[in-house]
């Protein structure tokens, strides 16, 4: 058994978006089940932005943390990879007993999701299970994972194949370790506010990258899936 503290970890890396985070934390504060959940902010050294971010490290509930640039603009061109960031923030948080990798151009919309998500993972074999929160805007795939799912694999995400790491974690957990968060812990994508057009623009707005992440998904499908799959999902498997 894994001794945890119990909590939610919310992991959002940020960049260039201080009003857009904003827009998240405040959906978070009005969902979240008080002391069952935090939010992990994660910034990069040379963000044109960065002090838009200082006024957080003040809140409740919220840790920053200021790092590297990787998984802001080093994938896709300059726009995206929020992959290797997200596992940077599990490296550097280790004891929480589950964690939600999110975006911050997102809104929460589930009262209580946090507590829901937790309880969740009891019903999996070890506790080794990926919840999937339904997206009302169907944009976009956010995950969470159990403590156990991450222990068992050694990583909460695979950095070295970008956000395709979400869908190989939907392939890692089939159907027996996957549960979807519709009509418990639900949320929305809104890729940007009317009135913070200064601020970053998300992937889905730029052509490059769409195609750069097609690209990496027939390359992935084709050649990285079938060499590395089978034996990743035989972890979960070990007890």
């Amino acid at each position: 058994m894994i001794v945890t503290n119990g909590k939610l970890a919310i992991l959002v890396p940020s960049r260039g978006r201080p009003q857009t985070f904003l827009r998240f934390l405040e959906s978070f504060y009005k969902c979240m089940t008080p002391g069952f959940s935090d939010v992990i902010l994660r910034n990069g050294l040379s963000d044109p932005l960065l002090a838009g971010y200082e006024v957080f490290e003040s809140l409740p509930n919220v840790h920053r943390v200021v790092g590297t640039d990787e998984g802001f603009n080093s994938t896709w061109a300059g726009t995206a990879g929020y992959c290797p960031a997200q596992q940077d923030l599990y490296t550097r948080f280790p004891g929480y007993s589950a964690y939600l990798c999110i975006e911050d151009d997102t809104v929460l919309a589930s009262v209580g999701f946090d507590r829901w998500l937790l309880d969740a993972f009891d019903d999996f074999e070890g506790r080794k299970g990926m919840v999937e929160l339904h997206d009302r805007a169907q944009t976009i795939h956010v995950q969470c994972f159990s403590a156990e799912w991450c222990k068992a694999l050694g990583y909460l995400c695979k950095p070295e194949i970008g956000e395709i790491a979400f869908l190989f974690a939907r392939y890692l957990a089939g159907n027996n370790r996957f549960k979807s968060g519709k009509g418990h812990a639900e949320y929305t994508h809104i890729p940007l506010l009317r009135a913070t057009d200064t601020e970053r623009p998300g992937a889905l707005m730029q052509p490059k990258v769409t195609s750069e992440f097609y690209r990496q998904l027939d390359d992935y499908n084709k050649n990285w899936l079938p060499e590395h799959g089978p034996a990743e999902r035989m972890k979960l498997e070990v007890r």
